[in-house]
């Protein structure tokens, strides 16, 4: 099994990494370039796509050698299907989930500098995680006390790279045109992955989260504070499957709509209530219970919502029947999603009108249906190809909030759940 060495960690080795994918790339996009003026338009559209796999699969090869906070951002870039190419989200997921744990002598080594020698903080500590990832692994303990815990461990060296690694994720998509798209995000991701590496902020986060939700059916591990550090947190483990596995045990329609409210309820409560969402929302995140509750796990990336930020985002979960081009355009813009075309773009008014009216759709219906039957994704992935035309560029104030949202949605599709998707508070 291969361990932390093979992560590079120093700044030049990482560079280096970097240095090598952005010349490949280079290399094609000049190879591309060359020969794209002499194809007819059939074959360029081929030749722009067959170009923007071979870039892919460069670029995130790299990003899954880097681990951290350069795959971190990466997953961010990426929204979730229907929000870049789909061949950029497929090779992210190939990159992402194969992920190397640390060895056992360099986790004794990392609780003995942050707790004492590990056998004198944990009655018993499972050296094998359950869960590896971009930042961190997770290890199954029990504290003297009796306490079953989950204990994650941040890999070494993650900290000291937020900067260096968002420069290097520039450069790897300087040859492609998402560079501009999302140029305007890198800051803001840079902040956040800088906020998941601290796991201080996480336990508050996450007793924030557990204090503030009256669902009872919402189920927030508790922080071991005595057993937590900047670098290392300890939560009470919670015992449930995660989604696929749960699907696999073939609950009802009746379960399937009430897990997927729960997941609504609990984004709006968050959302408009305490103004601030879980903004991570990977299935592994959430752990289906036999008692019926669903748990909600890892509050390293949440985001703060402005009031500002909050009114506007009130007014697209509640559309109208009518959809003003000019009103809705700023309304975007306010929340920060920009367009290179205007109103008097015929082309433009067609696809705007299709895209507001599909991101309204689940919000203008009672109840909303998920189900395999349903086109809704399958339009959303037209639109979306068709957006790229048309957009300018991504500001960082939306890309969370985004992010959270459609990957909600996509864990309904999952679920195949029928929903009121209409905020309740």
């Amino acid at each position: 099994m291969a361990g932390q060495k093979s992560i590079p960690r120093g700044k030049l080795e990482r560079r280096r990494v970097v240095g090598l994918a952005a010349a490949r790339a280079g290399v094609k996009k000049v190879g591309h370039l060359t020969v794209r003026p002499f194809l007819s338009a059939r074959k360029r559209c081929a030749a722009d796509q067959a170009n923007d796999v071979a870039v892919a699969r460069i670029v995130f090869r790299a990003l899954s050698t880097l681990r951290g906070t350069a795959l971190k951002a990466a997953q961010l870039v990426a929204m979730e299907r229907g929000l870049v190419p789909e061949i950029y989200r497929c090779e992210l997921a190939k990159a992402s989930c194969d992920v190397p744990p640390m060895n056992r002598a360099l986790v004794y080594t990392i609780l003995k500098r942050e707790l004492g020698p590990p056998e004198k903080s944990f009655r018993q500590f499972e050296w094998c995680p359950f869960a590896a990832a971009s930042l961190g692994q997770v290890h199954a303990a029990t504290a003297f006390d009796g306490r079953r815990l989950a204990v994650k461990v941040q890999y070494p060296g993650m900290a000291d790279g937020v900067k260096a690694d968002i420069e290097m994720l520039r450069r790897c998509l300087g040859p492609t045109r998402y560079r501009r798209i999302f140029d305007g995000c890198f800051d803001e991701i840079a902040s956040k992955v800088g906020e998941e590496l601290d796991y201080r902020l996480e336990a508050r986060q996450t007793t924030a989260f557990a204090k503030g939700c009256p669902m009872r059916d919402i189920l927030i591990p508790e922080v071991a504070t005595d057993l937590s550090t900047g670098s290392v947190l300890s939560l009470g483990r919670i015992e449930g499957l995660h989604l696929d596995g749960w699907l696999a045990t073939s609950p009802s329609q009746a379960e399937r709509d009430r897990y997927g409210q729960l997941l609504v309820d609990f984004f709006h409560y968050g959302a408009f209530v305490q103004n601030v969402i879980h903004a991570d929302p990977h299935p592994g995140n959430y752990l289906f219970r036999e008692d019926g509750r669903l748990g909600v796990i890892d509050f390293g990336c949440v985001k703060h919502l402005e009031p500002g930020l909050l009114k506007d985002l009130r007014r697209l979960s509640s559309p109208p029947a009518h959809i003003d081009l000019a009103e809705h355009t700023a309304l975007h813009g306010r929340i920060g999603i920009h367009y290179r075309r205007g109103i008097d773009d015929p082309s433009f008014v067609r696809f705007f009108s299709d895209w507001v009216a599909w991101l309204g759709e689940p919000y203008r219906r009672e109840v909303f249906d998920f189900g395999p039957r349903h086109d809704y994704f399958r339009r959303g992935a037209v639109l979306a190809k068709a957006l790229y035309r048309y957009i300018d560029h991504y500001d960082g104030s939306f890309i969370y909030y985004g992010r959270a949202e459609h990957g909600l949605m996509r864990l309904l599709e999952h679920l195949s759940a029928r929903v009121r998707m209409r905020p309740i508070v």
